[in-house]
């Protein structure tokens, strides 16, 4: 039986992953957040994913050893102007990406970004821009790019697939392990061919080469439209599958479908029906848009150039000595929070004073003294707490300072100095606080703002939300 012709490059061989992608997210990265910001996302990533455990990673010693390091070394070792380039731009959008959370991205998704980022002539060009101006990038960047992706490689040609695939890839919900296109629809198959001979009653099966086909592309556009029209199928690795056809087959009884597989792993003894199905169907319980996305090897690493040393953040970082030095390569955005928390362990117990100390000069650095705080909370030594708690004091919004106050394991210690410091901000003689000529900065405004930052924390809100009753103005939201 001839098999429909899928819209995308893989042939029946070829391997290739179903995976389930919040379509609408992929195309809000793709139209209108730059891919400095997505990078700066998936740099966080894997700087939590190296340098975050306590005794087991040595890359928390040795930033040479961290992925992201490695990664765009071989990328960009070679153009130096292209790596000072990227790395301000990321930089810039680093305080963004701490807020907004990590992203995990394979290496060809982070050279697809590099090259939109670098095609494009605006430091925050979305990968749709950077797609549209198509700027000429340093050969030596554009060869290294097309190790990991053959199509970043060549000179010339629409970038728009590969920059959106990236962004397919960052909006994935759920994926299942990489198949050959043909066992995988054989499989499926096999299993619709039993189905259907249940349903009917025809007690005939059809031999392999004529089983139906349910892995059907839908109708629905999946690839954004670019200035030079569709992206051609011949450039495109992703197929947007119709799901309905797949959950007639799959979406049933749970005893139902495995009767189903047992008849059809007989009749079929060849097809891995029963890991198929299981992979499959882990997908579609997950909402979103089903995707066949053909895998990419990338090319052999041995030409890249040598990897230079780490240079994103001073190697010779001590927090003993330069807390200073730390806090500003946080504000500037040239040092993660994973990097700097893998200074402060190489540093021990003095490091940790340098740091608590440093982190109350909220007024200079207020992302830095965040991060710090955050750093400092699990440690809980008492010193610590009484820092932590001053920096909840002083900080111009308390909620990141609740949240680090919420990572200490001495709950009773800080309970006990949270609720003395709050109730120092309150009359002595029991009377209550007023709002006084300027509510917003009244001692009483701000005791009840440090309690509604602290309502998401219960163990804490507990023990100051008497306080509440010593209020004449309560918070908005209570």
């Amino acid at each position: 039986m001839q098999r429909e012709v899928l819209p995308f490059v893989a042939t029946g061989e070829d391997e290739v992953e179903l995976a389930v992608v919040d379509l609408g997210v992929a195309r809000a990265l793709w139209e209108g957040v730059p891919s400095a910001r997505l990078l700066a996302r998936i740099r966080l990533h894997r700087d939590e994913r190296d340098l975050v455990d306590l005794d087991q990673r040595a890359s928390g010693v040795d930033f040479d050893d961290a992925s992201w390091d490695i990664t765009l070394a071989r990328l960009l070792a070679a153009a130096p102007a292209s790596l000072d380039r990227l790395k301000r731009a990321v930089a810039r959008h680093a305080r963004a990406a701490s807020d907004e959370g990590s992203l995990a991205a394979g290496e060809a998704t982070i050279a697809a970004l590099v090259h939109a980022h670098l095609a494009g002539s605006d430091a925050d060009a979305s990968p749709a821009e950077g797609a549209n101006e198509a700027g000429a990038l340093e050969d030596s960047v554009r060869v290294a790019c097309g190790r990991f992706d053959d199509r970043l490689g060549r000179a010339s040609g629409g970038r728009t697939g590969v920059y959106f695939e990236a962004c397919l890839e960052l909006a994935r919900r759920a994926s299942a392990p990489a198949w050959p296109l043909d066992a995988l629809r054989s499989a499926l198959g096999g299993l619709a061919a039993i189905q259907e001979a249940a349903i009917h009653d025809s007690g005939g099966y059809p031999k392999l080469d004529a089983l139906p086909e349910i892995l059907l592309a839908s109708g629905a556009p999946l690839y954004p439209w670019a200035e030079d029209g569709d992206v051609p199928v011949a450039a495109r690795r992703a197929c947007l599958l119709d799901r309905a056809s797949l959950e007639r087959v799959l979406l049933v009884p749970e005893r139902d479908l495995a009767a189903l597989v047992s008849r059809a792993s007989a009749r079929y003894p060849g097809l891995p029906i029963e890991k198929i199905v299981a992979d499959v169907s882990s997908c579609l319980t997950k909402h979103g848009a089903l995707l066949l996305v053909a895998t990419r090897e990338p090319r052999s690493q041995r030409e890249a150039p040598r990897l230079p040393p780490a240079s994103w953040a001073p190697a010779d970082l001590d927090a003993t000595e330069t807390a200073l030095t730390l806090a500003s390569a946080l504000e500037r955005g040239s040092l993660t929070a994973p990097r700097a928390r893998a200074v402060l362990l190489r540093g021990g117990d003095a490091a940790l004073d340098a740091i608590g100390k440093e982190m109350l000069n909220v007024a200079a650095h207020p992302f830095a003294s965040a991060v710090f705080a955050e750093l400092l909370a699990p440690f809980a030594r008492e010193r610590d707490v009484v820092r932590l708690v001053t920096y909840f004091a002083i900080a111009p919004d308390p909620r990141a300072a609740a949240r680090a106050l919420d990572l200490c394991s001495a709950r009773e210690v800080v309970s006990t100095v949270l609720e003395a410091w709050l109730t120092t901000m309150l009359p002595a003689d029991g009377a209550l606080a007023e709002p006084g000529d300027d509510p917003d900065t009244s001692a009483s405004a701000r005791v009840a703002s440090c309690i509604e930052a602290l309502r998401p924390y219960p163990a804490l809100y507990q023990v100051v939300e008497p306080l509440l009753s010593r209020l004449s103005e309560l918070p908005a939201s209570f």
